[in-house]
């Protein structure tokens, strides 16, 4: 059991300071000071029962409030124990508090593309929100991923086709349209080459 000091004690070896290491960097530590006593010591551990604690989870999810989370687990998991965004909801926009210190990430970015980073762990004091929905815009036609998309930071037409695979194999990206709507409802359309 790691003590709240970041402490393992393994007898004969002594407490051994692992809090904040990985499993990898702690199975080497051990067999390091495993080695000075135990000549031939072949050491090996793994996480048995990971620690749980509670993530406050706010805005637009379906279930809004405390959630049980264990250590192992990230950010995409944790919102969707808390019933996942709603459709009003913000994925590209979620803004995680820990230790005092925001920053917004881009779960959507995470979904389509695999991004680690978009993603992190949960550690025990993070907070999580999903804010209310951005400007969106409307894929049509050839495509790989046709929908509605929210606009990201960047609020580029290149960093949204990027993010949703680009341009279907036989897409004219010379002969592109867009439609902008106004704030009084009329439609204004410009052919863009997206080459």
């Amino acid at each position: 059991i790691v003590d709240p000091e970041g402490l393992v004690n393994i007898p004969p070896l002594g407490a051994i300071p692992v809090g904040g290491l990985t499993l990898l960097e702690s199975n080497r530590r051990i067999s390091e000071r495993a080695r000075t006593l135990l000549r031939f010591a072949d050491v090996s551990i793994a996480v048995a029962i990971p620690r749980s604690f509670e993530v406050m989870v706010s805005g637009e999810v379906e279930r809004p409030g405390a959630v049980q989370a264990l250590a192992i687990q990230r950010l995409h998991e944790i919102i969707l124990v808390a019933g996942g965004i709603t459709p009003r909801g913000s994925a590209r926009h979620v803004l995680v508090t820990q230790g005092g210190v925001a920053r917004e990430l881009d779960v959507l970015r995470f979904e389509l593309r695999g991004d680690l980073d978009q993603n992190p762990y949960v550690v025990d004091g993070m907070r999580v929100h999903v804010p209310a929905r951005a400007a969106a815009v409307s894929l049509a036609g050839a495509v790989r991923r046709p929908g509605d998309y929210e606009l990201g930071t960047k609020g580029s037409l290149s960093e949204l086709l990027e993010l949703t695979g680009g341009l279907a194999p036989g897409g004219a990206g010379s002969d592109a349209r867009l439609t902008r709507i106004g704030p009084d409802g009329r439609k204004e359309t410009s052919s863009i080459d997206l080459r």
